[in-house]
């Protein structure tokens, strides 16, 4: 059920937010005892940039890469944690060799989706 969005800056290639979805759901798997994650249901996407500020920087010698993760409620906080933090270690380990500006900023945000609201479902073709 987890839902990914990689949100990044145009200098950056769709192929490294597709390299971080898979660090992300191998996360998922690696904490699927603790977390009872089910990377079958995962729900993957990508948002690029290319007019954005980073602080007071333009996209001239700007970039950034934000990873927002929508998981149902009630995993514990050490469980969440160790998430994020696996997480935005993966994304500077992948982008930022990659990065041609001055700066650049990696955020990580974890959401908890209300059981009791959230809706979901599957039709089969």
């Amino acid at each position: 059920m987890p839902h990914i969005i990689t949100e990044f800056s145009a200098d950056f290639s769709a192929d490294l937010a597709k390299n971080l979805a898979t660090q992300v759901q191998q996360h998922f798997i690696s904490l699927a005892s603790e977390g009872n994650f089910d990377v079958t249901q995962c729900k993957i996407r990508f948002l690029s940039f290319s007019d954005y500020f980073v602080g007071l920087s333009n996209e001239s010698s700007a970039s950034f890469v934000h990873l927002t993760i929508k998981i149902l409620a009630g995993r514990t906080v050490e469980v969440r944690k160790k998430l994020t933090a696996l997480c935005l270690q993966s994304m500077q380990e992948i982008y930022q060799t990659q990065c041609q500006k001055n700066r650049v900023d990696f955020s990580v945000d974890l959401v908890e989706m209300d059981k009791e609201t959230y809706q979901k479902t599957t039709v089969n073709l």
